[in-house]
């Protein structure tokens, strides 16, 4: 069953209202096929991570000054810290894989194990570049904040300092946050990615610092809206209970199902920040590029096309095809 009969698309240059439309019109069209991708791939290893909260507060739950750390199980929380960032890097290649195997497919539906194996072949690239966004984001940070904290160091200073810290974070998320679909489109290296994402963002860092302020938005008040019920039921067990001192077993009980039910949430809602940012990856290539259009030309000039095919000159498809 085809899941939509109007294949939209990707490359095509598009303004915020119209970055929005299509990116909602996009996870209406296939939100399921993609949360169960998530579920069967990225879903077991965030679930591990998931427990990391527990494992974590486990500790210090009921402990007494003679046990401390006693109980602290260094390797567990090790595990669940891997488990967690594997299950990341998996939930946004997912994401992504499945966007590019729209792109190279069309309205034909793509089965989870089509998604499979184009996470598994692009895992390591996924992985590599979020490490190296998060080495040269520490790096950033920490001379940033040497320098700003140097300057401001006391008073209302230091709170200015601050909040240049803050924006020099935002700053840098903004900027690079294409960098992700740039690598599994284009093939490029990291650092040359990053040397594209100062030229695509050239005059359109604030409507993509509005996008992803907007999915944030939309974002927190999904978590909010699911955590509600949790915590109104949290509440009212312990308003109804004799117990003035909570017992361990149902304080775990309670951690370790509050982080699942977080992290879940927070993957599912993080496809729209997802989507959000590969359509305007498209968008920023094709307002500086016109690579969309200059494919349409070439199948135009072409009288031997006679049926759609994927672009030629498509990175991410050509490289599959070896």
């Amino acid at each position: 069953m085809l899941l939509s009969t109007n294949k939209i698309e990707f490359r095509k240059k598009r303004d915020f209202g119209e970055i929005l439309n299509v990116s909602f019109t996009f996870l209406r069209q296939h939100l399921k096929p993609i949360f169960k991708s998530l579920l069967f791939i990225a879903g077991p290893f965030i679930l591990v991570g998931s427990v990391l909260p527990g494992l974590l507060f486990y500790p210090w739950i009921g402990a007494t000054t003679d046990t401390g750390f006693s109980s602290f199980d260094i390797s567990s929380v090790l595990v669940n810290i891997v488990s967690f960032i594997v299950g990341v890097v998996m939930a946004v290649a997912t994401v992504y894989q499945y966007m590019l195997l729209y792109m190279q497919k069309g309205p034909d539906p793509i089965s989870t194990n089509d998604v499979w194996k184009a996470v598994r072949n692009n895992f390591f690239n996924i992985l590599i570049s979020c490490m190296g966004l998060v080495f040269l984001s520490t790096i950033g940070i920490l001379f940033s904040g040497f320098i700003v904290f140097s300057i401001f160091n006391e008073g209302a200073g230091a709170v200015l300092g601050f909040f240049l810290l803050l924006g020099s974070i935002i700053y840098l998320t903004v900027l690079l946050s294409p960098l992700l679909m740039m690598r599994l489109v284009e093939r490029v290296n990291f650092f040359k990615a990053i040397a594209r994402c100062f030229t695509l963002m050239e005059g359109k860092w604030w409507q993509t610092f509005s996008l992803l302020f907007v999915c944030y938005i939309i974002q927190s008040a999904l978590v909010s809206v699911v955590f509600i019920p949790f915590y109104t039921f949290v509440f009212a067990e312990r308003m109804l209970s004799n117990d003035t001192t909570p017992d361990l077993t149902t304080s775990l009980i309670y951690v370790a199902v509050g982080g699942v039910i977080l992290v879940l949430t927070v993957t599912a809602s993080f496809c729209l920040t997802l989507v959000v940012t590969g359509f305007q990856y498209f968008s920023l290539v094709e307002e500086k590029e016109s690579v969309g259009l200059l494919q349409r030309i070439q199948k135009m000039g072409d009288p031997s096309t006679t049926t759609p095919a994927p672009p030629s000159t498509d990175f991410y498809e050509s490289t599959n095809e070896h």
